[in-house]
């Protein structure tokens, strides 16, 4: 039982982990975000809009949408 619980709490930590933070996503993303895709607000319309211009966005933001293609959500923390 107790591996169990230990398993969980590893799962859950780890899947902690993979998530893009409010932070990251400002701070690689904004300047970006406010030249391609500005008055899009947040959500899918800014992350299809940023997938639309990935070739021209910072090294710093294209890693932040990849991580977010790949599943990762964005977390306040």
């Amino acid at each position: 039982m107790r591996m169990l619980i230990a398993t969980i709490a590893a799962a859950s930590w780890i899947a902690q982990a993979q998530a893009v933070t409010m932070n990251e996503a400002f701070s690689k993303c904004y300047t970006d975000g406010r030249r391609w895709c500005a008055n899009l607000g947040h959500g899918s319309k800014m992350q299809n809009c940023l997938n639309q211009h990935y070739q021209q966005l910072s090294k710093g933001c294209q890693s932040i949408v990849v991580r977010l293609n790949q599943g990762e959500t964005v977390t306040l923390f």
